[in-house]
């Protein structure tokens, strides 16, 4: 199932990077939109150990959407960006949505935290695909761990615990 995303009108993105002081203040007034990527092989689910805040241990790859980007675009630009690796957009199935607050963030203030809301889209990796990986500097480490445990691992964030029990479920994604 592909997601619904609409554009009305001409529209054509006028984003750039801020600042630093003003990106902070962006942060402490609003929800940002993030997609994350469960990649899955084999039974298997890729986690990353953040090297960062807002979450720095392990995660699923992912970040902020831009503007004009539907969730298929967002989560292919950050596999490619993450782990360098070409997933075409029309791979990606909606798996979970989530509200996810944080106590600390990468941005000073640290300490004032930030708000997300994240679409979380599903693909399988061929076998050469995960040969393929290639992490950015965003994290310290990578590992496949079978879905199943990583759903009952209490020390994981119980956010990651829940995607793998999402997979478990649905194991046409495995």
């Amino acid at each position: 199932m592909s997601s619904r995303h609409y554009t009305t009108g001409a529209f054509s993105s006028h984003a750039h990077r801020l600042d630093d002081d003003t990106y902070a203040a962006v942060l402490n007034n609003i929800v940002v939109a993030c997609v994350d990527c469960v990649l899955t092989n084999n039974g298997q689910i890729l986690l990353g150990q953040r090297s960062r805040e807002p979450q720095p241990d392990w995660w699923v790859i992912g970040g902020r959407m831009l503007p004009g980007e539907n969730f298929e675009t967002a989560a292919a630009r950050h596999c490619r960006r993450e782990l360098a690796l070409e997933i075409p957009p029309e791979r990606f199935t909606f798996l979970a949505v989530a509200s996810q607050v944080f106590g600390r963030r990468a941005q000073p203030p640290q300490e004032n935290g930030c708000h997300t809301v994240a679409v979380t889209m599903a693909a399988k990796l061929t076998d050469a695909e995960r040969a393929r990986l290639s992490p950015n500097d965003e994290y310290r480490a990578t590992a496949w761990r079978n879905i199943a445990e990583v759903a009952a691992d209490q020390q994981l964030h119980q956010a990651v615990r829940d995607l793998a029990a999402d997979l478990h479920r649905r194991r046409a994604a495995l």
